[in-house]
């Protein structure tokens, strides 16, 4: 019986170094990611250094992929869909979101040449302007899309 148990053990600690070394492959080592550290820094003069610094803090989230293959809209139909959006609440706080932030959304405009109507209708669409902030960092949300989908 005590044999079996170290057995047992043994196993689910070895399942749980592979799943640990599958789940903790940063960006910064999969093919994807050194093929973009190469294109950043030849094309663009970014740092090379910075960049692998940067992506080996990040590896690809499931979760993350999974959430985004269902999205609602595809669910839903578009009338009832388009209406969660477009209540009176959501409508006055983008403007009250737009109002206080005028001039940094038109410098965004000047700058990048994405009107600011969009810019406030994305964020009331994913954020309710800030109220609602996930629980997903940004950045591994941001690197599993780029670098892992559609698949990893």
């Amino acid at each position: 019986m005590i044999q079996l148990q170290s057995i047992s053990k043994g196993i689910l600690i070895s399942i749980g170094i592979s799943v640990t070394l599958i789940q903790a492959q940063s960006i910064a080592d999969t093919p994807k990611g050194k093929a973009f550290i190469d294109e950043m820094a030849g094309q663009y003069g970014y740092s090379r250094q910075d960049l692998q610094a940067l992506l080996s803090q990040v590896s690809l989230d499931k979760a993350i992929i999974r959430k985004i293959s269902k999205p609602a809209e595809k669910t839903i139909p578009w009338y009832r869909y388009r209406q969660i959006f477009m209540d009176k609440k959501r409508i006055d706080n983008g403007i009250q979101f737009y109002r206080r932030h005028e001039s940094v959304l038109d410098e965004a405009y000047a700058t990048y040449g994405v009107p600011q109507a969009v810019i406030v209708a994305i964020l009331g669409v994913e954020t309710r302007y800030g109220k609602v902030m996930g629980d997903d960092k940004v950045l591994t949300a941001l690197a599993t899309i780029a670098f892992g989908y559609p698949v990893f």
